[in-house]
């Protein structure tokens, strides 16, 4: 039975981990601990160490002397690493524990480390970070899935932890935070392949700033977010035209277009469903929520 306040374990100790465990330190935790495999290096040694001393974490040897000694498990390693230490963990996990998976992977990845500690009789939770917990700690913008979730809420909501809980599949969170990443990994990509065109072209960015950020300032506000969708929809045909003249304007200045020849194939796809023929010109959400499941069903991968 957790008592009021419930022993956090961490395995992976690094920058997440350590703004989680001060937050949770400065809202009322008692007993915090942590395992990094990190510390077994000599040149990672005195962070990790730092890092503990700092706030009162008790650093552990090994994986399952962390989970023997906590309620609440928040595995904050590597994404690549995230399903070996979830095998690593079912080892010792029983009942009465809860197992977070904090790491960037795939949903695929999610849904098997929550078999391998639900096969162990803990409950699972996909736990994802939608900030930098470096301001917030563990107050951060958060999402979370999984059996565990609810049960994760009544422990942790007391202490200022408040992860909003996704109703569906134990990997649901992580679902949402790969679709967020397609707008904000595409964006930085964007924004890069903008910038170099720029240099290459002898333009300085502050001429052009204004003039690319200012139409997509409210992004991602829905009604916004509709518009582009919509208008990108049913003007996909005129659009990939005028981007073909991008593209050879990027490449006479050098550069290889990756960005923009990806978005010149994604609106030659939609333009093949002439949707501007089928529909009216306005704008609502209704609309572009059925524009976007006419298109999906055409554009599923076989």
């Amino acid at each position: 039975m957790i008592k009021n306040s419930p022993r956090i374990g961490f395995i992976g100790f690094g920058e997440v981990a350590y703004h989680l465990a001060i937050g949770l330190k400065e809202s009322g935790i008692e007993k915090i601990f942590a395992f990094d495999a990190a510390n077994q290096s000599t040149n990672q040694n005195r962070i990790i160490i730092n890092r503990s001393n700092e706030i009162g974490a008790e650093l552990q040897k090994n994986i399952e002397q962390v989970i023997k000694n906590s309620d609440l498990i928040i595995s904050a390693v590597h994404g690549n690493a995230a399903l070996d230490v979830a095998i690593e963990s079912a080892k010792f996990l029983t009942s009465d524990k809860i197992y977070a998976d904090i790491n960037n992977t795939s949903p695929s990845t999610k849904l098997k480390i929550a078999k391998a500690v639900n096969d162990a009789g803990a409950k699972f939770v996909d736990l994802e970070l939608f900030e930098t917990p470096a301001r917030a700690k563990h107050k951060s913008l958060m999402y979370m899935s999984g059996d565990g979730a609810v049960d994760f809420l009544t422990i942790m909501d007391k202490f200022g932890m408040s992860p909003k809980i996704i109703e569906g599949s134990s990997n649901k969170a992580c679902e949402i935070k790969v679709l967020t990443n397609i707008y904000y990994k595409g964006l930085q990509a964007l924004c890069l392949e903008l910038g170099i065109s720029a240099n290459k072209a002898g333009i300085d960015l502050d001429l052009i700033a204004s003039l690319v950020v200012q139409p997509v300032k409210e992004l991602p506000d829905d009604s916004a977010l509709a518009f582009w969708i919509f208008r990108g929809a049913i003007h996909a045909g005129r659009k990939a035209a005028e981007l073909r003249d991008i593209n050879q304007a990027i490449k006479d200045w050098g550069v290889e277009p990756i960005m923009m020849d990806a978005a010149m194939k994604r609106l030659e796809l939609i333009a093949r469903y002439n949707l501007k023929d089928h529909m009216d010109s306005e704008v609502s959400l209704e609309n572009y929520k059925s524009i976007l499941t006419i298109l999906a069903k055409g554009t599923e991968l076989n």
